[in-house]
Formats: structure tokens, C-alpha cells, sequence
């Protein structure tokens, strides 16, 4: 019975490493590339919603503007140096993604708490003219994760071509199911007061373990099988 007892022990820890978040792991993990696969991203993509806006091309929404999909649910507005302006035809769509309709606003983009809980996102971040052509301002992505936990991501040209995939994961909140857990809202803002900026093929979702996690897992799980192996014989 004993031995019973130590080998179901060992079995519960072993899952508990997958399950439980590796605080050494804490560090988001920042993609760059010409586009979402080739950044790396998708390798430790889980569930995932990604919106290039166009069902709302032609027309002026107003913010904020809902999006759901896959379970991921957010609401999308302009902040100004002012802070939101409720109602406002604030938001503009172009064939490059979801835009503000004045220069030198910021795109607001809040999280639902009662969608999956959002612990990675990237995508196509820039300025652009009136006339939709790419600038090359500095954009500024402030994530905020709740409990006043705020970190800013500085993209600047040389970084991140104006056009090019940019994302980043949380691995410490890996299959965490609690919105808590997530991502609250994200900020995206310009550098340049004459500059629109743009947000375009956005992705949203849930990043998977990292290999370190699958390594510590099947390390515990090898020492369980040798353990079980010792008291067969």
C-alpha cells in the first residue's frame, strides 16, 4: 500500500509541473518576423482568434467596437491625451487593419473577463498617413495585467519593419483558465502626433508550455517510471 501511495504521489507532482505556473518563466517572450509564422510565434500558440477588421471596411464605426471569436471576446476604442471620449466616431478601418480616426490617438483594446483569458498577442503595429502609407514612428504597446501591473513594449523601425508581425506570450500563465490570469487591456500608441496609429491582422490567444516545461515534466515522469520499476521487481 505504501508503495502505491509514493507512486500516485510522484504522479500527482509530475502533473502539477505542467499545471501549476513556473514563476522562472515569468518573463514575456517577444516575436518578430515578416509575418506570424515566421516570427516563431505560432510554435507555442495555443487557442488563438486573429481579426483583420475588414467586415467593418467602408463604413466609420464607433468605439467601442466588440469582437469575438473562439472564445476571446474585447472591445476596441480610441484613447486621447484626454483619455476615451464614449461614442465618438473614433475609430477608422483601412485595408491595412483597424486605425484611429485622428492622428496621434491611441487604440484601446480591453479584454473581456468572461472570454478566455488572453496570455499572448501580437500583430501588425505601425503608423501610417492619411493616405494609409506606412510611417516610420515609434510605436509604444503598454499591457496591463491587472492588480496596477503595467509593461511597455517600445517598437521602433529598426526593431519592427512597418508592416512586419510583431507579438509576444506570457509562458508563466500557460493554460491558466482564470481571466484574472490574463491580460486586462493593451494600449497601442504613436510617437508622432501626425500619424495614424494601426493595428492590423491582431491575434489573440493562449500560449502552451515551453519546451523547459516539457522537459522538467518528462524528467519527473522518467524518475516515476524508474521508481515503480525498483518495486516491481
Amino acid at each position: 500500500m505504501r508503495i502505491l501511495n509514493r507512486v500516485s504521489l510522484l504522479f500527482a507532482l509530475a502533473v502539477a509541473m505542467i499545471l501549476v505556473p513556473n514563476t522562472a518563466l515569468a518573463i514575456p517572450t517577444v516575436f518578430v518576423g515578416a509575418n506570424q509564422a515566421g516570427s516563431g510565434f505560432n510554435t507555442f500558440l495555443g487557442q488563438f482568434y486573429t481579426e483583420n477588421f475588414q467586415t467593418l471596411s467602408g463604413i466609420q464605426p464607433t468605439g467601442p467596437e466588440a469582437f469575438l471569436g473562439s472564445g476571446f471576446a474585447y472591445n476596441a476604442e480610441t484613447e486621447t491625451s484626454a483619455g476615451i471620449v464614449p461614442g465618438a466616431s473614433d475609430l477608422f478601418v483601412d485595408v491595412h487593419g483597424l486605425s484611429t480616426n485622428a492622428s496621434g490617438d491611441s487604440l484601446l483594446i480591453t479584454f473581456s473577463p468572461t472570454g478566455n483569458a488572453v496570455t499572448a498577442f501580437g500583430g501588425l503595429f505601425f503608423g501610417a498617413t492619411a493616405g494609409n502609407a506606412f510611417t516610420n514612428d515609434t510605436i509604444t504597446i503598454t499591457v496591463n495585467k491587472g492588480l496596477g501591473t503595467e509593461q511597455a513594449f517600445v517598437l521602433t523601425p529598426a526593431l519592427v519593419t512597418p508592416g512586419n508581425f510583431w507579438g509576444v506570450m506570457d509562458f508563466s500563465q500557460a493554460g491558466v483558465p482564470n481571466p484574472t490570469n490574463g491580460i486586462s487591456n493593451i494600449v497601442i500608441s504613436g510617437a508622432s502626433l501626425t500619424s495614424f496609429v494601426t493595428a492590423g491582422d491582431f491575434t489573440v490567444g493562449q500560449s502552451i508550455p515551453e519546451p523547459a516545461t516539457f522537459t522538467m515534466l518528462g524528467g519527473a515522469l522518467l524518475g516515476l517510471g524508474l521508481f515503480a520499476k525498483r518495486f516491481i521487481k
